[in-house]
């Protein structure tokens, strides 16, 4: 399909309100915290005090390029080299950053992207998805060669919308209060193929789409959980035990009607054969957990001198096994600064 001229739209507020539902970050709840756990969440914790902790290496961080100053990093993703490429949706812009000192070598625009998404990497064609549009956007050298339109419903502008490209398929996820939400996999026409229903509470399946061993994975950022599509297109439930956080605790409190805002627990998170790493959101440091397919704890990984900071939030990751043999990650913060930061961690086996 040819591409048609849209407005560009860029209100942070907008951006807010397709990536995350009306929860708190550890930074912006109320201090006064409620104590009890869950059951599972207690041992969950007790499991993650015995797992030890390795501390990640800093290759580079970068705030953009001399005269580009990132502002929404959303989404980042590696190209087949170790390349970095990341979406600024205030900027509306992609980057490509280069894996060596995290220089910027190339900016992409198009009067098509909207808050842009990155969905995909294919040699020299990114893919952006442009919410407002439901759109993604197949780019070429700064050029629209084609474009897939997704679904349309009867979903309101507070919708949740998360889109992953494969080199086969298209899926597509869409969450919002009072509405039926589904994942689709859709085909090159914007047509649905199969598709799966999401049952309540619709804040329970707010996060992204990944492809994990050949498997659709659904994430669940507001608790420690993460739902693969089973038999007869139902989600299966998969906890995440060892997973441990400051806000396990509000979660109990918003899931038994106690508050009225869930806590994000993580924000993002990364496949790569068969370690999971998710961004486990704290107030003030760096904290990657590690999981295995079975959903167990395996490491925990921290930044170099960890401190306090109330305002820190790093939003999105991706891992690539180095050349050196080792792992790879490259996260986007959009606070205290927007910044990319590459790090490298070296497993024991």
């Amino acid at each position: 399909m040819a591409p048609s001229p849209v407005r560009p739209f860029s209100s942070l507020l907008f951006v807010s309100l397709l990536f995350t539902i009306s929860g708190c970050l550890p930074f912006s709840c109320q201090r006064s915290q409620p104590r009890a756990l869950f059951p599972a969440d207690s041992l969950s914790r007790q499991y993650a005090e015995s797992t030890s902790i390795d501390t990640l290496i800093t290759v580079w961080e970068t705030v953009g390029g001399s005269d580009i100053e990132l502002v929404y990093p959303r989404t980042v993703r590696f190209d087949s080299l170790g390349n970095i490429f990341a979406s600024d949706a205030q900027n509306n812009e992609i980057y490509k950053f280069l894996r060596e000192d995290g220089v910027i070598d190339r900016v992409y625009t198009s009067i098509s992207y909207e808050t842009p998404y990155l969905v995909g990497i294919r040699e020299d064609t990114i893919l952006v998805f442009n919410p407002a549009l439901r759109r993604i956007d197949y780019t070429v050298d700064d050029e629209t060669q084609l474009y897939v339109q997704l679904p349309s419903d009867e979903s309101g502008p507070e919708r949740l919308q998360y889109v992953l490209a494969t080199e086969d398929d298209i899926y597509y996820k869409v969450i919002e209060k009072d509405f039926p939400g589904y994942i689709a996999k859709v085909d090159r026409d914007g047509n649905i193929e199969e598709k799966t229903e999401i049952p309540t509470p619709y804040w329970r399946f707010a996060g992204a789409l990944r492809m994990w061993n050949n498997e659709l994975l659904s994430l669940s950022a507001y608790r420690p959980f993460i739902d693969f599509i089973g038999e007869s297109n139902t989600l299966d439930s998969l906890a995440l035990f060892g997973f441990d956080s400051p806000m396990l605790a509000r979660s109990r409190a918003f899931v038994l009607g106690n508050t009225r805002q869930p806590p994000l627990l993580y924000s993002s998170a990364a496949t790569l054969n068969d370690y999971l790493f998710v961004l486990n959101l704290r107030p003030g440091w760096l904290r990657i957990d590690v999981f295995d397919t079975e959903g167990r704890l395996k490491h925990r990984l921290v930044q170099q001198e960890p401190g306090f900071n109330k305002e820190f939030y790093p939003i999105d990751i991706d891992a690539r096994i180095s050349d050196e043999g080792g792992i790879e990650l490259i996260v986007a913060y959009i606070k205290p600064e927007p910044k990319l930061s590459l790090y490298s961690w070296m497993p024991e086996s």
